[in-house]
């Protein structure tokens, strides 16, 4: 502290630290060599001792039963909308495990769909791959008619040689 200047913000911090005794021990020595040199902190010392003589004086207003309740209870309502050491990962970390399990929700359901539908679903071009020796030949077949045409072809003996002997 300056012995002839004005006292800064800091310096009657200080002071009004010194009045409560709650200053170190080298403060309050500081304090004290500083009281004894200035007239201007002396006169800062007094002031501060008058004002608080002064509010000795004021009447005591008593706060109502329930105030400290009130005011906790707000206090608790303010630090549950507004958490002030949260992150942005813990403020978000509801949603977006939500947003996980969705997805991962999703994943499962469309591979389980995908995998019942190409186990238990019938595809119609299987039973095509297995005609395909007469969907090859359709055409000749077309040419022939009827059943009852083969069966006279057959029943003339016409192809009994190619039966017997096979190549």
């Amino acid at each position: 502290m300056d012995d002839t200047a004005e006292f800064t913000p800091d310096d009657r911090e200080k002071l009004v630290a010194y009045l409560d005794g709650e200053l170190s021990e080298e403060l309050t020595q500081e304090i004290e060599q500083t009281l004894s040199r200035s007239p201007v902190a002396r006169n800062e010392v007094q002031q501060l001792t008058r004002t608080w003589e002064l509010l000795d004086l004021l009447p005591r207003n008593k706060a109502p039963e329930d105030f400290s309740e009130k005011t906790l209870s707000t206090i608790q309502v303010v630090e549950a909308e507004n958490p002030v050491n949260r992150s942005w990962w813990d403020q978000n970390r509801n949603r977006i495990k939500g947003i996980a399990y969705w997805g991962i929700g999703l994943i499962v359901a469309a591979s389980l769909g995908f995998l019942a539908t190409n186990e238990w679903v019938s595809d119609d071009t299987d039973a095509l791959l297995d005609e395909l020796p007469i969907v090859k030949n359709v055409n000749k077949y077309s040419e022939i008619g009827s059943v009852d045409f083969l069966e006279e072809l057959g029943s003339s003996g016409l192809f009994d040689e190619d039966l017997q002997n096979p190549e």
